[in-house]
């Protein structure tokens, strides 16, 4: 039977502190080979192991915070110097519905809010399929209701609630991966500056490179995921603007 693979850790020669790469299929690096990767890059430039706990399919914020709150988690990544969260557009239509891959060993990746946590909402196959057609029609029409923001901002908060029981001296780094002009408009919703009072660096690859990631040879040949053209890049402008700032040096 099909399962979701996961990424071996890159770099793991390297003594330094690691780092977590996590998000979706752009984060994973989807139909690119491993030395064409984000993980495999920024594990080269920054001479750290790097740990990605991204899925190659759809999955996002869902499965970082279920992963979060397994104890077996910390015995499979180490602490970690930063943890990189890759952010597109299209997690915002995602927690709005489950994931509909029977396949997967997470039971169920949809949650809901009950005075200000996330509770793992019950499923059926049924409740599969209606909330897969809402997610269809999100992502086609590219319209999020508001209270998806709002919880948006609530998986990362929770996320990092969890990762605080277990590990100290580390850096969340949230990286909106811009491939879209509209992108930093259509965030606008999302209170960063509150994320930033709670220790999470926010930045967006225009901000890095200068531009914006829609051009020919910055996707692969499914012209939606991110080619190593792209993390070439993106990559080293990461590292020297955000990694090694004076006082994220150690």
């Amino acid at each position: 039977m099909l399962k979701p693979k996961l990424k071996q850790p890159e770099g793991t020669q390297y003594k330094s502190e690691p780092i977590l790469l996590t998000g979706c299929s752009f984060a994973y690096g989807y139909g690119l080979n491993d030395n064409q990767t984000f993980q495999k890059k920024l594990s080269d430039l920054t001479q750290r192991p790097v740990y990605n706990r991204a899925y190659e399919l759809w999955w996002g914020p869902q499965t970082l915070l279920y992963q979060a709150r397994r104890d077996d988690f910390y015995k499979e990544v180490p602490n970690p110097k930063y943890v990189v969260f890759v952010l597109i557009q299209d997690h915002i239509a995602r927690i709005n519905s489950s994931c509909i891959i029977t396949f997967h060993r997470y039971p169920h990746l949809r949650y809901i809010e009950h005075n200000g946590i996330l509770h793992q909402e019950k499923t059926s196959l049924l409740y599969n399929f209606f909330t897969f057609k809402k997610y269809t029609i999100f992502r086609s029409q590219h319209i999020p209701k508001e209270k998806s923001f709002n919880l948006l901002k609530l998986f990362f908060k929770e996320t990092k609630k969890e990762f605080d029981k277990h590990w100290k001296n580390y850096k969340f780094i949230i990286l909106i991966y811009d491939e879209n002009p509209n992108i930093k408009n259509f965030f606008k919703e999302i209170d960063w500056q509150d994320l930033e009072k709670e220790g999470f660096t926010i930045v967006s690859t225009s901000d890095l490179v200068g531009r914006t990631m829609n051009l020919p040879q910055d996707v692969i040949s499914d012209n939606y995921h991110p080619s190593e053209k792209a993390w070439d890049i993106i990559t080293p402008a990461f590292v020297q603007k955000v990694l090694n700032k004076p006082n994220n040096k150690n």
